[in-house]
């Protein structure tokens, strides 16, 4: 089918009367018969606003942001539409954090819209090279250069901390002017202050000159019940993910205090103090989703992190520490707690030395009395101690509503202690995991070192429904 017949022709086809010219009626016969008029055209402003908003959802906000700038300047209908989608993420890497703060300031209409804040602050002398140093932001981001607020800007910025009555105002109001790179993290505080209806934050903390971060305090403060002049009380905020934390657990623990908290995510975060104590009481926290990734965690807090949740849906805990003898039976025991909601489970691939099998035999047989546990995620030697041959059995100590099992081998484990432990589960899975669908065996070590039938088990597996796979790495 020609594109004549689908489309008006172009322009350039037609005379200046309006009408087609004689090459495209030669070219195109029906045009001859029927002349459709070209006054009545259409116009993206006729279109409904069901239809811009659909249009609007494929631009990303990270990647056109300028475009959604303008056309947030093309009219007031424009404007109004495009406002949510820019103003509902914003991170500190694409925008002067100090322009940000004024729009806060002066267009409350805005400040509502913000939904999502990523932000990095403190001195990153030594992270130039670093490439997980802004990981959390937009990748193709260009340093920006300080701006140096106007006359106009200090008195804006000083009015709105007046106005909301926080103690030390007029001090607050003066480091916001006179920030500088390393005290960024007064912005943010700031920010926060203004964005009432905000869902997630996205923190890449960094050292400051305070001894715990102001953002923080203005969650102590919430989580607390005492009163920090008339800023909100973050009822929004669900969801909190802090990397590279410079802060001890200690003070990101008003967190777990925020009635709104369901999912925190804490990344390579390192707690070594024997001083630290938790001091946030059982089963009184409602976050419900835990991430703990390159975290290394003294084994008492660890355990009050988990206990302190009411109900957690899962729990995934990357450690950098192998070498942990007495986290093992702690952890175990602060997860019993959670056997009616779990339904997620994965522990660092390192978490389990070879030489722990005596205290990790109590993981497999506390899983069989998890509810909901649909997917597990952890060593082998976490679930089975295979130098004991009665201990060989697995599939009869995992839940019976697990879907997903993932197991991995250790570089030094021998493939003739893992094979019956495999073969077993292969054999027996139809049995005692009936919804089991996947799994999945990744082996710390090269070929040549770890051999196994695979076909076999793969056949195996397959006659009871279940997808195998494995991998070295």
């Amino acid at each position: 089918m020609h594109l004549d017949e689908d489309f008006p022709p172009l322009p350039s086809k037609r005379n200046s009367n309006g009408g087609n010219s004689v090459d495209s009626k030669r070219a195109n016969p029906v045009l001859n018969a029927v002349k459709p008029k070209w006054n009545n055209r259409a116009f993206i402003m006729d279109l409904p606003t069901e239809l811009l908003l659909l249009v609007l959802e494929n631009f990303d906000p990270d990647q056109f942001r300028q475009t959604l700038v303008s056309l947030s300047q093309t009219n007031r209908r424009f404007h109004g539409l495009v406002m949510e989608k820019l103003y509902s993420k914003y991170a500190s890497s694409i925008g002067s954090p100090y322009l940000f703060l004024r729009t806060m300031v002066t267009t409350p209409r805005a400040a509502e819209k913000v939904k999502t804040l990523a932000w990095s602050y403190g001195s990153r002398e030594s992270d130039s090279d670093d490439e997980s140093y802004g990981r959390c932001y937009h990748h193709n981001s260009k340093v920006r250069e300080k701006y140096n607020p106007t006359v106009s800007d200090r008195g804006l910025i000083k009015n709105r901390p007046k106005a909301v009555d926080i103690p030390g105002w007029k001090k607050f109001a003066t480091k916001c002017n006179n920030y500088c790179d390393e005290q960024e993290e007064i912005l943010f505080a700031a920010v926060l202050m203004q964005t009432a209806n905000i869902e997630t934050l996205e923190i890449e903390d960094g050292p400051t000159p305070y001894q715990v971060p102001r953002w923080m305090d203005l969650i102590r403060h919430t989580a607390s019940g005492n009163s920090f002049g008339r800023i909100h009380s973050f009822k929004h905020l669900r969801s909190v993910r802090i990397i590279r934390g410079f802060m001890h657990l200690a003070d990101i623990s008003p967190l777990f205090r925020l009635q709104s908290m369901r999912t925190l995510s804490l990344e390579e975060v390192m707690e070594t103090a024997h001083d630290a104590k938790w001091n946030i009481p059982p089963c009184t926290s409602l976050i419900e989703e835990l991430y703990l990734y390159d975290c290394l965690i003294l084994p008492e807090t660890l355990a009050g992190l988990v206990s302190c949740c009411r109900k957690l849906t899962v729990f995934e805990y990357v450690s950098v520490d192998a070498n942990v003898n007495t986290q093992v039976y702690r952890l175990g025991h602060a997860l019993q707690r959670h056997s009616h909601a779990l339904k997620s489970l994965l522990l660092a691939d390192g978490f389990f030395s070879v030489s722990q099998h005596y205290s990790a035999f109590w993981l497999s047989d506390s899983l069989r009395h998890y509810e909901k546990l649909t997917r597990v995620a952890v060593p082998l030697s976490a679930l089975v101690d295979k130098t004991i041959p009665r201990s060989c059995t697995l599939a009869d100590r995992l839940p019976a509503c697990l879907r997903r099992l993932e197991l991995n081998v250790g570089s030094e484990e021998p493939a003739s202690e893992c094979e019956p432990v495999i073969k077993h589960l292969a054999n027996s899975s139809s049995t005692y995991l009936p919804l089991l669908e996947e799994v999945t065996i990744s082996i710390d070590s090269i070929p040549i070192h770890f051999k196994l039938d695979w076909k076999r088990l793969r056949d195996a597996f397959s006659a009871s429904g279940v997808a195998f796979n494995f991998r070295y790495r």
